[in-house]
């Protein structure tokens, strides 16, 4: 039996008893919650993707220091407000740059350095900062 067969059985049992509100607050809203996985980390799914061989330890481990690192981000929650700036494209940026302030002063060019950024991102990027 899966979980989803577990919870309808315990459902169909507990509907039998009491008014309906308090048996949806009391007792399936905790069942649901509890059969229903959390959303995975950013570290979780760098976990996942080195168990399940899509990464190495090298690529895992810089990925890790990326996503843990503060200044990080800053850098991308401030640059993924720029549209078709996604976490890819702000993480680049966030490598190539030491802070938000070196990004509000680099130029078209420089900003293009970064990689996964051409010419259009880095323009949208530089206007963003003006």
């Amino acid at each position: 039996m899966n979980a989803t067969e577990v919870f309808s059985i315990l459902c169909l049992c507990i509907w039998a008893a009491g008014e309906a509100a308090q048996r949806r607050a009391v007792v399936v809203e905790p069942i649901k919650r509890a059969l229903t996985p959390p959303e995975p980390t950013t570290v979780e799914q760098l976990h996942e993707e080195y168990v399940e061989g899509e990464i190495g330890e090298v690529e895992l481990e810089r990925r890790l220091a990326d996503a843990l690192d503060e200044r990080t981000d800053t850098i991308r929650e401030e640059v993924e407000t720029v549209d078709g700036v996604g976490p890819t494209r702000a993480a680049e940026i966030a490598k190539t740059f030491e802070s938000v302030e070196a990004v509000r002063r680099a130029s078209v060019d420089e900003l293009q350095e970064a990689e996964h950024v051409g010419e259009a991102i880095a323009v949208d990027v530089h206007q963003h900062f003006r």
